[in-house]
């Protein structure tokens, strides 16, 4: 896999200093190895955002991808994906 692209749609909660939410949307998967293609399918998972001051954010994401019969080659993936992050604000 060399890359994926993801247009996300999310929806969360305001629990004061954390904020959960689920996200799921459209993701595209280039590969080069055994298949040299790309291909569309979708991905759902869930993130959690923590502020740690007035202006600064942490969080971490897991998404799990789903590509079924990737470019038409009859294979299957199911990718998982782990991103943590920091945000500031100004």
């Amino acid at each position: 896999m060399d890359s994926i692209l993801l247009a996300k749609l999310r929806a969360g909660y305001d629990a004061g200093t954390w904020l959960p939410y689920l996200t799921a949307g459209a993701a595209q998967m280039t590969f080069s190895g055994l298949i040299d293609d790309s291909d569309t399918g979708s991905f759902y998972g869930v993130s959690v955002d923590y502020r740690v001051g007035n202006d600064i954010r942490v969080g971490a994401e897991v998404l799990d991808h789903q590509f079924d019969d990737f470019a038409s080659s009859g294979f299957d993936f199911d990718v998982t994906t782990v991103a943590a992050r920091v945000s500031f604000e100004f």
